[in-house]
């Protein structure tokens, strides 16, 4: 971001104060910069928080990587392994997004709602795992259903 001054236009220094934050990918977003006079600025942040783990694996094992309500994916190495394991588990998927981007798959995307959704119930009803169906049956079903 560089050096910046309160002393800059306002309108300017909130702009690039908020799109520095928001490059974080914890960072859900920015609510409110207020400018403290005479050398301060108070930043309001909206944090994103592990709302599941996505299980995937490549040739270096299987990896719990933690996704938030809107599917983004987070730093796992914020989290400690166990934390990730019992996260809420989406299974059945491949590939994966860089840490701070969406997961480009509406199967993760459902799956983080859903997780979302049963937040407060989920260790109570016992439950480990949404299984996510494969890419070719859901091009299946979307075919049949347009007949």
């Amino acid at each position: 971001m560089g050096t910046v001054s309160v002393l800059e236009n306002w309108d300017t220094l909130a702009k690039r104060v908020k799109d520095a934050f928001e490059l974080h990918p914890w960072v859900a977003s920015v609510e409110r910069i207020t400018r403290r006079l005479p050398s301060s600025l108070d930043i309001e942040l909206k944090y994103r928080r592990p709302i599941a783990a996505v299980e995937s694996s490549d040739s270096s094992g299987v990896m719990f990587l933690p996704i938030d309500d809107h599917a983004v994916r987070l730093p796992e190495s914020d989290l400690t392994e166990t934390e990730r394991r019992y996260l809420p588990r989406v299974s059945g998927i491949l590939g994966r997004p860089r840490v701070g981007d969406v997961w480009d798959d509406p199967r993760v995307i459902g799956g983080a709602k859903l997780a979302a959704q049963l937040a407060d119930v989920w260790q109570q009803l016992r439950l480990v795992e949404i299984l996510a169906n494969a890419p070719e049956l859901n091009a299946r079903r979307q075919a049949a259903l347009h007949i």
